[in-house]
C-alpha cells in the first residue's frame, strides 16, 4: 500500500517525513534535500534509485557525504566536491577529471571547475550543451582543447582537512600535443562558513618554445536542469573581472595572477543541450598569456554579496598567496613558501589571527 501511494502522488508523497527525519535526527543534509526536491522530483528512484537509478539516489548521496565530513572524493569518477555547508547561503565547489571506467564521459573536461553559492553558480558548467574544453572552466593550448576524452578518474592527490582541503587532477596528455608535457591543476578549498573561497593553481609545463594560453570560465545561470547566461554578466573596469548573478545577487571577483599579467576579454559562448534544442548563449571570460615560461595561472575566488568587504590578495610567489581579511591573515600555499606571518613546508593554509 505505501508504495502504490508513494509512486501515485505527485505532490512527493515520498518526502515527506524528510522534515520531522531532520529535526530528530539534527541532520541538515535531510533539510536541504527535502527543499531541494519537494514539488519537483516526484519520482521516487530519483531520490531513493530504482531500476536503471538504482546508483543515483540523491538521498544516499547526501547522507554519506555528510557523514563523512565537508570533502568527498569520488575515484572512479575522478571528482571532488568540497563545501562550507548545507545552508541556503553556503558554498559548493566541484572539481572533475576523468570519466566513469565503465561507461565513460562523453566531454573534454578534465580538470574543470565549478562553483557555487547560495543559488548561484557563479562558474558554471555548460552541461549537455558544451562538450568542448572551450565549455568548460578550464585551459586551452594554443587556442586548442583537449582531444581526449578521460576513461578512468584522474584525481592524483585528495587532502580533506580544515581549514581547506586540497586536490589534484591530471589532463595534459589528454590534449595529445607533444609541446604541452605537463597539465595539474591544483585546487584548494577554505572551508569558512562566513568567507569560502578557492585558490585554484594551474601547473603547466611545453618544450620550452612560446605558446598561447587561455584561462577559460564560463558565465552560466546552471542552477536548473536548463542552463542560461539569463542575468550573468562580466565587468571587466576594474583591475580583475568580476562576475554579478542579478538573478541571485551573489557575485565574484576573478583574481587572476600568471606569470606575465593576464589579457583578459569576454566573449558570449553558444550552446545547445540536443540537436533540435534552441541555442542557449551565455558569457564567458578569456584571460589569456602568450609565453616561453611556465603561465603559472593563481586564481582567487571568493564568491559574495555585492558590497562585502574584500580582503587584500597579493601574490607572494608563482604557487602561493596572502589573502588579508583584516581580522586575520591567510598563507595559501602549493609548496614551500614563507611570509612575515606564516610558512609551509608544502601544499596548504595557514590562518594566522590578528
Amino acid at each position: 500500500m505505501t508504495t502504490t501511494c508513494t509512486r501515485s502522488s505527485p505532490a512527493g508523497t515520498h518526502t515527506c517525513f524528510f522534515p520531522l527525519y531532520a529535526r530528530v535526527y539534527e541532520r541538515p543534509e535531510l533539510t536541504w534535500l527535502w527543499e531541494h526536491v519537494t514539488g519537483r522530483l516526484t519520482d521516487p528512484s530519483d531520490v531513493f534509485g530504482d531500476g536503471r537509478n538504482a546508483a543515483q539516489p540523491i538521498l544516499n548521496y547526501t547522507i554519506l557525504w555528510h557523514a563523512l565530513g565537508p570533502s568527498k572524493h569520488f575515484s572512479r569518477r575522478g571528482l571532488v566536491d568540497m563545501r562550507s555547508g548545507w545552508g541556503k547561503e553556503d558554498c559548493l565547489l566541484s572539481f572533475t577529471a576523468g570519466g566513469n571506467p565503465e561507461y565513460g564521459h562523453g566531454q573534454y573536461d578534465t580538470n574543470h571547475f565549478s562553483l557555487y553559492r547560495g543559488a548561484s553558480a557563479l562558474a558554471g558548467d555548460s552541461g549537455y550543451g558544451g562538450g568542448q574544453t572551450e565549455d568548460h572552466n578550464g585551459i586551452l593550448f594554443d587556442g586548442k582543447g583537449q582531444q581526449m576524452k578521460a576513461t578512468e578518474g584522474r584525481i592524483i592527490a585528495y587532502e580533506p582537512g580544515e581549514p581547506a582541503s586540497y586536490a589534484c587532477g591530471r589532463g595534459g596528455d589528454l590534449y595529445y600535443n607533444k609541446a604541452l608535457k605537463k597539465f595539474d591543476r591544483h585546487v584548494q578549498f577554505v572551508h569558512d562558513k562566513t568567507r569560502p573561497y578557492a585558490v585554484i593553481y594551474d601547473e603547466l609545463e611545453a618544450d620550452g618554445a612560446e605558446h598561447t594560453y587561455t584561462w577559460i570560465m564560463q558565465g552560466i545561470n546552471a542552477t536548473e536542469f536548463m542552463i542560461s547566461g539569463k542575468g550573468m554578466g562580466f565587468d571587466l573596469s576594474g583591475e580583475f573581472p568580476v562576475i554579478t548573478d542579478e538573478t541571485t545577487n551573489w557575485q565574484m571577483q576573478v583574481v587572476l595572477f600568471a606569470s606575465e599579467k593576464p589579457v583578459f576579454t569576454t566573449d558570449i559562448n553558444e550552446t545547445k543541450w540536443s540537436a533540435t534544442a534552441n541555442i542557449v548563449e551565455h558569457p564567458r571570460l578569456r584571460a589569456e598569456v602568450t609565453t616561453a615560461q611556465q603561465p603559472d595561472f593563481l586564481a582567487f575566488l571568493y564568491p559574495c554579496r555585492p558590497g562585502a568587504p574584500q580582503p587584500t590578495v597579493s601574490r607572494v610567489n608563482a604557487r602561493a598567496l596572502r589573502v588579508d581579511w583584516g581580522d586575520c591573515v591567510d598563507l595559501v600555499a602549493f609548496g614551500p613558501t614563507q611570509t612575515d606571518e606564516a610558512a609551509t613546508d608544502g601544499i596548504g593554509v595557514v590562518r594566522t589571527q590578528r
